[in-house]
């Protein structure tokens, strides 16, 4: 399933490289406002995409966060979650997360 390529970005695992850019986004405010975090510390964040990086994909009542990155630099610009319903698998929760510089 993964990665996934457009012609300007790539959906896929989070890795070590991404935990700088991940705590800095969530850590904004302004991208913080509508979400269900306020701060990260380095060490949730590490773990976060630890986990993230083992996490299986397409696992009912589990959320799977994607790196959104830019397909020329790699570099982290965001995050997709995706949460598969234990109830009934073929419906999902879908959220996203986006630097502030790269958003609008």
């Amino acid at each position: 399933m993964l990665p996934l390529d457009s012609p300007q970005l790539v959906l896929r695992r989070f890795s070590g490289p991404d935990v700088p850019a991940f705590l800095a986004y969530r850590n904004d405010s302004e991208v913080a406002r509508f979400q269900g975090w306020e701060v990260f510390s380095l060490a949730e964040a590490t773990a976060f995409v630890m986990r993230q990086e083992m996490q299986e994909i397409g696992s009912p009542g589990l959320w799977l966060q994607i790196a959104i990155a830019l397909k020329q630099t790699g570099q982290l610009v965001g995050d997709c979650a995706l949460k598969l319903e234990t109830t009934d698998p073929r419906q999902a929760t879908i959220g996203f997360t986006l630097c502030r510089s790269f958003q609008g």
